[in-house]
């Protein structure tokens, strides 16, 4: 497979590089993205003081997902980010809830609908 092009979005922070193959008489397609904004804009986030980022609020920010970690928990974990479902929204809280995707949260503090800490 030989590169073919490569091509910075930098609106969606994606690296796409087109790859040909000769024998097939194919383009592959393989994307990048560019996570380093988002995840240390989510670790400033956690670090800051809850009661002064929160405050009396009804609604809290606990995650940013890059584009490339929504698509990966769909296809990977059959999770979608986007779902209401409450099987859907307690198997994401657990994925945000294990170490290996820790950098994703933006508060130590996870809250349940009800607004209790678990």
């Amino acid at each position: 497979m030989k590169e073919y092009k490569q091509e910075w979005n930098a609106s969606k922070g994606t690296m796409e590089t087109w790859y040909w193959d000769e024998a097939t008489e194919s383009f592959t397609i393989r994307t990048k993205w560019d996570t380093s904004d988002i995840l240390a804009h989510n670790k400033q986030r956690a670090n800051a003081s809850v009661d002064q980022r929160f405050g009396n609020q009804m609604m809290h920010h606990i995650a940013e997902l890059p584009l490339g970690i929504v698509t990966k928990f769909k296809t990977d974990y059959n999770i979608d980010v986007f779902s209401t479902e409450p099987e859907q929204v307690k198997a994401l809280m657990k994925k945000l809830d294990d170490p290996d995707y820790k950098y994703l949260k933006t508060t130590v503090k996870m809250f349940s609908r009800r607004g209790i800490n678990r």
